[in-house]
């Protein structure tokens, strides 16, 4: 489990991770579609948990380039400024 108080307490990736591949394969049993309503069901909320699982990867990966950034500029403080000049 995925702790981040930065983002207000906690995120249970691997419990997530769980739970999709549950519904996954429920959707790939015999009969998954004979039920059309239930089945529709599963999908959607297999769909919002992969959503989930992707926002989280897109914060987490921002997070880290954020953090490289800021690492970055410690070492080099003035080097913000090199980067605007030379983008005009």
């Amino acid at each position: 489990m995925l702790r981040s108080p930065s983002l207000g307490g906690r995120f249970d990736l691997d419990a997530l991770n769980e739970s999709i591949s549950v519904n996954e394969a429920q959707m790939a049993a015999p009969g998954f579609w004979d039920d059309a309503e239930h089945a529709q069901q599963v999908i959607d909320a297999t769909n919002a948990m992969k959503s989930k699982h992707d926002a989280f990867y897109k914060l987490s990966d921002a997070y880290d380039d954020l953090q490289a950034a800021y690492e970055l500029l410690q070492e080099e403080p003035d080097a913000i400024y090199r980067l605007k000049r030379n983008s005009n």
